[in-house]
């Protein structure tokens, strides 16, 4: 659950490519994870490029996925996945907003992170991405509060 959440979350749209990893111990349930390869999550550098993140922004990104298709169809998890969210989705708005305010602090350190790999778009600032990437993330918040009440 926590997973699918965290994927959903940040709108990671490696959940239908790659940098995804299962496993399961002989008796033992199946698990996913580590969670890893977040560089085309939210709004990242690279995701324009691949990828329309406005309209993915309103849907489920792991649509499509066998596992999606077979885990939504179960009662079960549609009602656990519901209990998680109403349990965190406080806890997210606080996290994020608590993140949020770090921007100042760790702005001089990602622009030299910049003057070294220039791995912005085009014209863009740390400033400015990192802005962009907390509109996107309130947003997502906002349409996962609706769309997982109503799975």
């Amino acid at each position: 659950i926590d997973y699918f959440l965290i994927q959903e979350i940040v709108i990671q749209p490696d959940i239908n490519y790659k940098s995804v990893y299962m496993y399961k111990s002989v008796d033992g349930k199946m698990k996913m994870g580590p969670l890893w390869d977040y560089d085309w999550a939210l709004s990242g550098p690279s995701l324009a490029f691949w990828y329309d993140y406005e309209l993915k922004e309103t849907e489920f990104c792991s649509k499509g996925t066998w596992f999606y298709a077979l885990l939504t169809r179960s009662p079960e998890f549609r009602e656990a996945v519901k209990a998680r969210w109403a349990e965190i989705e406080g806890k997210i708005r606080d996290a994020a907003g608590e993140f949020q305010a770090e921007n100042q602090r760790i702005s001089g350190a990602a622009h030299k992170d910049w003057l070294r790999y220039h791995y912005y778009n085009s014209g863009a600032t740390f400033m400015r991405n990192f802005e962009r990437d907390f509109e996107v993330l309130y947003r997502r918040i906002d349409w996962l509060d609706n769309e997982i009440n109503n799975l």
